[in-house]
């Protein structure tokens, strides 16, 4: 059963393409079999990560805070991978807006509508709808900030300001020492 476990489990964080709890797989995986337990579902993933290593796989499972699992793509194989990749769902413009929001969280919809033009209060409506980002109301202000489900998808967790650091020194080491290249966002 553990070799059969450890399949389902790849295919379980294959598809979700995200960070999951083990918690999560474990609530599923009870439907179909009664008597396994989280620590068997560790037991498998940890068998995972160690097969991926010794076969020297371009895929890796990393552990997350919270009792997270994602599989994902070593980074070194990413630049080539990248060419291949499924186009993503969100419009260039959309994305941009996210992004804006992202490196500058937390950002008031005012702000962000001068920086990316009156097509940022659609973006922001369409980014609310996809549980992307959310938003708070601070006097006549409203305040957005990046979702629970953006920060999960990402894997990244902590403040919207501790985010918005984490993101500019990814970026900033990605290119080059103490180099922040942002994309023209107007």
């Amino acid at each position: 059963m553990v070799e059969e476990l450890k399949k389902i489990v790849e295919a379980i964080l294959y598809v979700a393409g995200r960070p999951i709890e083990i918690s999560k797989i474990h609530k599923v995986l009870k439907k179909f079999f009664p008597s396994i337990d989280m620590e068997d579902i560790r037991r498998a993933i940890l068998q995972l990560m160690d097969d991926l290593n010794t076969y020297g796989s371009a895929l890796e499972v990393i552990q997350l805070p919270g009792d997270k699992f994602v599989l994902q793509l070593k980074p070194e194989y990413s630049d080539i991978a990248k060419f291949f990749a499924f186009t993503s769902p969100i419009s260039k413009g959309l994305l941009k807006t996210l992004s804006y929001i992202a490196f500058n969280q937390p950002v008031s919809l005012s702000q962000v509508a001068k920086v990316r033009g009156s097509s940022a209060y659609r973006h922001v409506r369409e980014l609310k709808r996809m549980k992307l980002i959310s938003f708070e109301k601070k006097g006549r202000e409203t305040i957005l900030y990046t979702s629970n489900n953006f920060n999960e998808m990402m894997g990244l967790s902590g403040t919207p300001s501790e985010i918005s650091e984490i993101l500019r020194r990814l970026f900033s080491s990605k290119h080059g020492e103490g180099t922040l290249r942002l994309p023209n966002l107007s």
